[in-house]
């Protein structure tokens, strides 16, 4: 191709990307409002909002597992856990019903983009989906068949998730070498390696995890997670936050009768998706532009929370997880395969388009023509290829948790937010709990900022 036709074909496919950038769709602007009520902490309205018949409808085969993501979210972030336990089994189901996808069909149709696709989570959700039924039961006080079933769950999930993720690996690599030409290593730090196919586990489900299985009685499993817990935060440290493991580190030997409160605080929002765009890139002629999702974190304001027990400080709940960062870095993990998906059914499009101009610029000696040819099928690029930024918008971006052993009997708990100096962000209203003798009472605490 001559510089002044490569010329002619980039500067009309970024004129075509020009024209689409900024286009919302009402669904979009539903889900922005989603975020924008649960960042002001209103739940309640978030979910009355999501329940609307009319708004409902819009969430239609595709969308329906993220409706029950949100749903389950906001039902435990308002103490209504049997709701949440409800809507997040809903939302699991339906990503197990579609885990034996193959690659054929996640490339799916080529004239349409990932959008388009039944949204099923990315790994880090799936993740997060038992974590957070697994405090839904503890707070319900359902550990055995409850929070047991969830803690093995979480347990295999992470193998499901590597064995899924290289299976899709191998197929790619016998479909197409297409996707060997545009490396993914080129794209400065967007996409991870991940030839080994692993995903970070979640330090809080871990935690969780170790807790259920002691007031199950399930001494080795408990002594299996809690060692799991401290080479997670050793292993990831700088991506879990600052986490200092030494608080977690007595943890395969508590008793049950050692501890009857557990306290797990949750500060900030989970990360929003935002477009990466790809190209153009010249292959073979043909201009090839896609986009990738990435995902962007907004720091919490909360560094440190308080516990209250009966109006007097009892301890600082320390940090267990930054959920946000660790979202993070298990989507830049997905994104090779996001990749090479988009890649292979931006390029197919564009082929297409390259040899429709090269079928006008036969038959017609016209300019205008031609013109018109190369930027509509340019455009029939952009507008199909736009990334997908459907996630979860009511996950929680950090985790605080804390292990107690209190006097037994009715007693009020009040969680602070503070900032790093200490300075009291938002104090939560008091509320009574039954701790009991002998089992576990557990208290939770949302704070989205």
């Amino acid at each position: 191709m001559s510089s002044r036709r490569r010329a002619a074909v980039v500067g009309a496919c970024a004129l075509a990307c020009a024209m689409v950038t900024g286009c919302a769709t009402r669904f979009d602007t539903h889900r922005a409002e989603v975020r924008a009520l649960y960042a002001a902490g209103g739940f309640a309205a978030a979910r009355d909002a999501m329940e609307q018949p009319e708004i409902r409808r819009r969430y239609d085969d595709k969308n329906v597992a993220l409706w029950w993501m949100d749903i389950g979210s906001l039902s435990l972030a308002m103490g209504d856990t049997q709701r949440a336990i409800q809507a997040l089994n809903n939302a699991e189901a339906i990503m197990d019903q579609r885990r034996s996808e193959t690659l054929a069909e996640s490339l799916g149709v080529l004239l349409i983009n990932d959008s388009q696709r039944p949204y099923l989570g990315e790994p880090y959700e799936e993740m997060y989906l038992n974590v957070l039924k697994m405090l839904a039961h503890l707070l319900e006080g359902n550990i055995v068949g409850g929070a047991t079933v969830e803690a093995r769950r979480m347990a295999v999930k992470a193998n499901i998730l590597r064995d899924r993720y290289l299976q899709y690996v191998a197929e790619t690599r016998e479909t197409s070498t297409l996707a060997g030409r545009v490396r993914p290593e080129s794209l400065g730090g967007v996409v991870a390696v991940n030839e080994a196919g692993e995903f970070i586990e979640s330090p809080l489900g871990l935690f969780l995890t170790a807790v259920t299985f002691m007031h199950a009685d399930e001494r080795e499993n408990q002594r299996v997670a809690a060692r799991r817990l401290l080479e997670a935060i050793r292993v990831q440290r700088g991506l879990v936050g600052q986490v200092d493991s030494a608080p977690f580190a007595g943890l395969e030997d508590i008793e049950p009768g050692d501890v009857n409160a557990l306290v797990v605080v949750f500060s900030g929002q989970g990360p929003t998706k935002r477009r990466f765009p790809v190209g153009p890139l010249i292959i073979d002629g043909a201009s090839i532009y896609f986009e990738l999702p990435v995902l962007r974190v907004t720091p919490s304001a909360a560094s440190r929370v308080r516990i209250l027990v009966d109006g007097k400080f009892v301890a600082e709940a320390p940090l267990i997880e930054d959920m946000a960062r660790v979202a993070e870095e298990n989507h830049r993990r997905q994104l090779p395969l996001i990749y090479v998906r988009t890649l292979l059914r931006a390029a197919a499009k564009s082929f297409g388009v390259r040899e429709g101009y090269r079928a006008v610029e036969r038959s017609t000696d016209n300019e205008f023509a031609r013109l018109g040819a190369l930027l509509g099928g340019l455009l029939f690029v952009v507008t199909t290829e736009r990334a997908d930024l459907r996630a979860w918008e009511t996950l929680p971006g950090r985790a605080f948790a804390l292990l107690l052993d209190l006097e037994p009997g009715e007693r009020v708990f009040t969680i602070e937010w503070a900032s790093a100096d200490g300075r009291v962000l938002e104090r939560s209203a008091p509320r009574v709990v039954d701790v009991p003798p002998d089992g576990l009472a557990t208290i939770s605490g949302h704070w989205p900022r």
